[in-house]
């Protein structure tokens, strides 16, 4: 062997050159010539081949043990919405996870997860270990949730089955998660297949995943930092939410394992005893889990109907449960306890007060109204933008931003005094919606609240809105700039008319005296005298008429229709008078002659008066009044009511100058006499009494008065006097109404139960309830309203009753 010595010569003297020898350089002969190399298909230039790395594989040892739960990185948030596109879920799948090998000298590694099925993890780091897909079986399940003691239903399509990675140079790993099988004792490599034994689950989070290996029969073990989650999407603070138990209903903990498909916002059906039923022959129960015994009609405003999005009811499988594509917000009733939220608002209850609106991203934001009262003829009403309202598992940040504002008229002055300042300032309003959200009506309006209860308040309308909502390019999700209104301001009373009008076109007659005297010869110092007056009329035509009217249409509430129309419910009032006078004052004379004589020097008289003329005037009258509620409500026109009566003057009076008198008095006009007849004809509007009649009679001569049969007068005063408008329970429910005064024989009927002389009230066989019309008689707890179908159903008896919610 050569020693060291002998190694670092030779190298010395290679580097050195050519040593010393005999060698001599001489020149060598040329080579033979060579033929070219034939030519081939392709040819490039030639380059380096740059050197490849080797990837050298690199064995890790379990457990892996997250080092730190604040190291964690996610994808970006994203959101699943349920069927109705009302609620949603916040997604935010994890990316990294930083952890540490069980090898002897521990290495540090990421888990890289990936962002969605079918996607596979972002690698960043050389030794980052990525995940590479998901293994699903089918596996349908619903499974009830309850949110702070609020039901929803959540369909699962499939089971996670297993998980696959991908090490350094590709060397890969899978996890089996279903079906389990066992744990080993001793930890091995995490490459390879591994079947889950045990999971370890603390506040419904995977903290923990131990394996068994196939073939080597070893340990795997997945060990993650508090508060855990590993394969969960959903955001964590609402993973919390949906994992919270409440009493009294014990919550199943969200599966870990399995994908979410569908799930419904708040779900109702009709009630009855207790439970609930898909419809209204009862013959499907789909909860027969007890509710509150209390659960009292929905009498002051109807259940409120969305449909935001395109999506069809979709119904599991394996269960039948009806997912909705539509949203049923109900005023007073819910179909489960009202929650109680800490830090937000309930999120399944909306208010009369609310609207919501969709955005083409899929966030939805309720929208609120302040009203401000006004100290001339406006009010103010600004529309805001309240918060989201889809976010129902998150802490919901109240915005509060102006979209819209508007000084509206108040019609409160209306119609007493039209041009008056107004009498009545809003006390509050409600707002109807169309169902996908792009419209909606603000009603605000006075309110009685010295009556009770509350559900019979009277209200007056001050002011209605009819609101705009769009979408200009896309909002901003948290701050929902880029929504806007248009407001216009709608007419509560419109085709007002108040007039009076009078014409006389009569030919008038004339009348002549001619007086002559006689001397009859003296008295005392004085002469007697014979005068006679002889009174000459020429006939008069009379022409006379005069009429009034009070009539206007007056917006009575606005209903939305599962179609997404509006019904405007109104009232028309009218109310007319008209008089005409026409006939013949006849002509004719009348004498009076007064005759002196002399008593004791004493000029007295004697006189006589003689001659008739009588007046052939017939006088019609006629009345009218009448009150309608008009709508396309349902396709139904309620019908109208109110009374027509024509009062016809059959007979004239007559004068009757036949008189005689003596010292002092003198000639008097002429005696009224004869008999007045007035026949009064009417009718009634609406399904009431039929005609009606009556005469009257009176007889100038001895002042008495007779009337037979009955006979109706308009109550005087306002349309309040008229009509009876009720927004809430009660068989005057958005019921025209029609009072008058009631002569019968001429005597004044008393309909108040020993209150006092009042007015008899008549009202029309129908009532508009909830925008469906339905008999007046109808208790309103037995009709039940599918808001779904904008059908009413009138349940046979209480113990039947329920709604469709």
């Amino acid at each position: 062997m050569a020693s060291a010595l002998d190694l670092l010569l030779s190298r010395q003297a290679a580097a050195a050159g050519v040593g010393i020898g005999t060698r001599r350089n001489r020149v060598l002969p040329a080579p033979t010539p060579t033929t070219d190399i034939p030519g081939r298909t392709g040819t490039a230039d030639y380059a380096l081949r740059k050197s490849v790395p080797v990837c050298v594989p690199e064995d890790l040892m379990s457990p892996l043990t997250e080092t730190s739960y604040a190291a964690r990185t996610y994808h970006a948030t994203r959101r699943q919405y349920s069927t109705n596109g009302v609620y949603s879920f916040p997604l935010k799948p994890i990316n990294r996870i930083t952890v540490s090998t069980g090898d002897g000298l521990p290495k540090t590694r990421a888990l890289c997860m990936a962002e969605d099925d079918g996607s596979t993890g972002l690698r960043v780091l050389e030794h980052d270990i990525i995940e590479t897909g998901r293994t699903y079986t089918a596996a349908a399940k619903v499974q009830r949730v309850y949110i702070n003691g609020t039901f929803i239903p959540v369909a699962f399509d499939a089971r996670l089955s297993a998980i696959s990675f991908g090490g350094k140079c590709g060397r890969p790993f899978s996890l089996q998660v279903y079906p389990t099988g066992g744990v080993a004792a001793d930890h091995g490599s995490i490459f390879g297949a591994h079947v889950l034994g045990t999971a370890t689950i603390t506040s419904a989070r995977v903290m923990g995943l131990s394996a068994k290996t196939t073939g080597t029969l070893k340990k795997f073990e997945i060990v993650l930092a508090s508060p855990g989650k590993l394969v969960e999407r959903i955001e964590d603070a609402a993973w919390t939410v949906l994992n919270s138990l409440v009493t009294p209903f014990p919550n199943e903990e969200f599966p870990w394992n399995r994908r979410v498909h569908r799930f419904a916002g708040l779900k109702c059906f009709q009630r009855v005893n207790g439970n609930l039923y898909t419809d209204q022959t009862l013959s499907t129960l789909i909860d027969a889990t007890a509710r509150p015994a209390s659960f009292g009609a929905d009498t002051e405003f109807p259940p409120r109907y969305f449909k935001l999005t395109a999506n069809a009811d979709y119904t599991s499988p394996s269960t039948n449960y009806v997912f909705p594509g539509d949203a049923i917000f109900p005023r007073r009733m819910f179909c489960f306890p009202e929650a109680v939220y800490t830090g937000r608002m309930n999120p399944f209850r909306l208010l009369p007060t609310d609207h919501i609106f969709k955005c083409a991203a899929g966030q939805v934001w309720r929208v609120g109204v302040t009203i401000t009262a006004g100290a001339g003829s406006t009010d103010n009403f600004k529309i805001y933008l309240r918060n989201r309202f889809d976010s129902f598992l998150e802490s919901s940040t109240t915005v509060d931003r102006l979209i819209g504002e508007v000084n509206a008229k108040n019609w409160s002055a209306y119609p007493a005094a039209p041009s008056g300042a107004p009498t009545r300032r809003p006390t509050t309003y409600a707002i109807t919606s169309k169902p996908d959200g792009s419209e909606a009506y603000v009603l605000a309006y006075w309110e009685d609240t010295s009556i009770t209860p509350a559900s019979d308040r009277r209200r007056t309308l001050t002011s209605v809105l009819r609101v705009e909502l769009s979408e200009t390019g896309a909002s901003d999700p948290a701050t929902g700039v880029g929504i806007s209104t248009a407001i216009t301001d709608v007419d509560v009373f419109a085709s007002f008319v108040n007039t009076s009008t009078s014409s006389d076109t009569s030919t008038p007659g004339s009348t002549s005296v001619a007086t002559t005297v006689e001397d009859l010869g003296p008295c005392g110092s004085g002469t007697l005298h014979k005068t006679t007056q002889v009174y000459t009329a020429l006939a008069t035509v009379a022409a006379t008429s005069s009429a009034t009217e009070l009539s206007y249409r007056q917006l009575l509430w606005v209903y939305a229709r599962h179609t997404n129309e509006f019904d405007l419910v109104e009232a028309v009032f009218s109310t007319t008078t008209s008089a005409t006078g026409s006939g013949t004052i006849d002509g004719g004379t009348h004498t009076f002659v007064t005759t002196e004589y002399c008593d004791a020097g004493t000029t007295k008289w004697n006189g006589v008066g003689s001659g008739v003329v009588a007046t052939d005037l017939t006088n019609v009258d006629s009345f009218d009044a009448w009150i309608e509620i008009r709508s396309s409500v349902r396709g139904v026109l309620v019908p109208k009511i109110g009374v027509q009566m024509t009062a016809t003057q059959s007979t004239a009076p007559y004068t009757d100058y036949s008189q005689t008198w003596a010292y002092p008095a003198g000639p008097a006009g002429g005696a009224l006499l004869g008999t007045k007849t007035i026949n009064y004809a009417g009718t009634f509007y609406g399904g009431m009494a039929s005609a009606f009649a009556a005469a009257y009679s009176l007889n100038y001569g001895t002042g008495a008065e007779s009337e037979t049969g009955t006979r109706y007068t308009l109550l005087p005063g306002t349309s309040d006097e008229f009509t009876t408008l009720w927004l809430a329970s009660g068989a005057a429910y958005h019921s025209p109404e029609l009072r008058v005064w009631e002569y019968i024989n001429g005597a004044i009927q008393d309909y108040s139960a020993g209150a006092g002389i009042g007015p008899r009230k008549f009202t029309v066989a129908d009532k508009v309830y909830h925008g469906h019309v339905v008999p007046i008689a109808t208790p309103i707890q037995r009709v039940c309203v599918n808001a779904r179908a904008g059908t009413a159903y009138i349940a046979p008896s209480d113990a039947d009753a329920g709604h469709f919610y």
